[in-house]
């Protein structure tokens, strides 16, 4: 055995290789070195401590890519747990936000809807009311008037009769002018208050439409036909009924067609 391969398998506990072997006789000839020479001594330690040395950053740096990898995943992971954390948070928050702000919306409109149909209604009634009045107190004074003057100045029962029936009519038809006028000065005074302004706005908002109530209900076309039981039509108007005060004149509950 050599002193070349005493020594290698002294330092590398096992046979050199073929390639090693090539080195060898390698640096044997540039060296002129014989198999048995010393130097072996020196140069086998050499080459095993320089190539330790040479395997040294290429072990750190497999290390270095490793520990980075591995941290890198775990960044990644502690980064999605905690991003998926916070959109459940954030999610649950905003359900309850959403809820609350719905909710309470909702009361707020139920509250204004409750107001403005009672306001509604209660304008309603008054240019319903004051259109009666009118219609009943202009249609009997004149009426009687233009009945009482006609008679009187005719001086005869015939002819008394024809005027009063003439006076009747004219005060009839007069009195239905007079109360179409204050119907109309009626609405439009309610319409120019602060009740009609506010029906108005939340009317155009959508908030109520009692017309619309109306007509899903089916009593709009009864009231735009006058097809109710036992109304008429007379002079343009329906008449829904018709009674008499304490003085014997005609009392009409009713409204102008369009």
């Amino acid at each position: 055995m050599t002193k070349f391969e005493t020594v290698f398998r002294e330092f590398y506990r096992r046979n050199p290789t073929d390639t090693e072997i090539q080195e060898h006789y390698r640096i044997k000839k540039s060296l002129d070195i014989r198999d048995n020479d010393a130097l072996w001594l020196i140069l086998i330690p050499f080459q095993y401590y320089t190539k330790a040395l040479q395997d040294i950053p290429q072990a750190i740096e497999v290390i270095s890519d490793e520990f980075n990898q591995n941290s890198r995943q775990a960044m990644q992971r502690y980064e999605a747990n905690i991003k998926s954390d916070l959109n459940s948070a954030v999610a649950a928050a905003g359900q309850v936000v959403a809820s609350t702000i719905l909710q309470r919306k909702m009361q707020m409109w139920s509250a204004i809807s409750i107001t403005v149909f009672a306001l509604v209604c209660i304008g309603l009634v008054t240019v319903l009311w004051t259109g009666r009045t009118q219609f009943h107190d202009a249609h009997y004074d004149a009426g009687y008037n233009a009945g009482y003057n006609k008679g009187t100045a005719d001086g005869q029962k015939a002819g008394y009769s024809a005027g009063s029936n003439a006076g009747q009519k004219t005060g009839y038809e007069k009195g239905m002018a007079d109360a179409r006028d204050m119907n109309a000065l009626a609405m439009t005074s309610w319409a120019t208050g602060g009740a009609g302004k506010t029906a108005r706005q939340l009317y155009e908002h959508g908030l109520i439409d009692p017309i619309y109530k109306l007509y899903k209900s089916g009593d709009l076309a009864k009231i735009l036909k006058c097809a109710g039981s036992g109304w008429r039509i007379q002079n343009g108007y329906c008449l829904s009924s018709v009674a008499t005060d304490g003085g014997g004149g005609a009392v009409y509950d009713g409204w102008r067609l369009p």
